[in-house]
């Protein structure tokens, strides 16, 4: 029997997997027309330098492996940028925000959000119902007393659950894009995430929004255990 890598997922407790299962049954039925309407939304962060890949150099016989040219660099210390975005499948690219290098949020952040990005996005996109999940600045007092003044209907995510948001596939990708670019300053690596985000279609959001039915069958078969997704 051959052996293989074992896939990497965040570790569920016996909780966390019946509040996933149980949030899964919950929408199980909710079809891909109305999925399409909701705002789906999340923070991310990227990090400057090149990709953590292993990459491969031809060299002679002999010749030195830590010799410059055949060496990549890293710095200790790369700055980060945090990002949140939003999505709708109906309409495809919501907000982009790109915050200031090595930004933490907080709640007061959180606020702002909801109010200069997550409501014009969510207006644009003619929807009432966002998605996110149970970060502490989401569920903070203020940040549900802010969503129910503004009378939005949230879909709360179950915690450890990124298999749920397909918001995740498209910070995926967007790292994945950053492959094979040098990007060593905040600068470079913010315009490189700008240009990829614009890059993606409106057919790539749908087909998105368009997998959260499987998603949830894929969940409940798991009985609340990481799916593929």
């Amino acid at each position: 029997m051959p052996s293989f890598v074992c896939a990497q997922k965040p570790r569920l407790t016996t909780k966390k997997k019946s509040e996933r299962l149980a949030f899964a049954k919950r929408h199980q039925n909710k079809s891909k027309i109305w999925w399409s309407n909701v705002m789906f939304s999340d923070e991310s962060l990227f990090e400057c330098g090149r990709t953590k890949a292993q990459r491969r150099v031809r060299r002679k016989h002999g010749e030195g492996r830590f010799e410059e040219k055949n060496t990549v660099t890293s710095d200790q210390h790369p700055k980060k940028l945090m990002i949140w975005a939003s999505f709708t499948g109906k309409q495809g690219q919501g907000c982009l925000k790109i915050y200031e290098p090595n930004k933490t949020m907080k709640t007061a952040d959180y606020l702002e959000v909801i109010e200069n990005n997550l409501k014009p996005s969510m207006k644009k996109h003619k929807t009432k119902v966002f998605l996110h999940d149970r970060a502490s600045i989401h569920i903070s007092k203020e940040s549900q007393e802010k969503i129910k003044e503004e009378k939005l209907e949230q879909v709360l995510m179950p915690a450890t659950s990124p298999d749920i948001n397909p918001i995740e596939n498209v910070f995926a990708i967007l790292k994945a894009k950053m492959k094979d670019q040098d990007v060593f300053t905040d600068r470079k690596l913010r315009r490189k995430i700008e240009a990829e985000w614009k890059k993606l279609g409106n057919s790539y959001f749908r087909t998105l929004s368009d997998s959260m039915p499987r998603r949830l069958k894929a969940i409940i078969k798991a009985e609340g255990w990481m799916t593929k997704y």
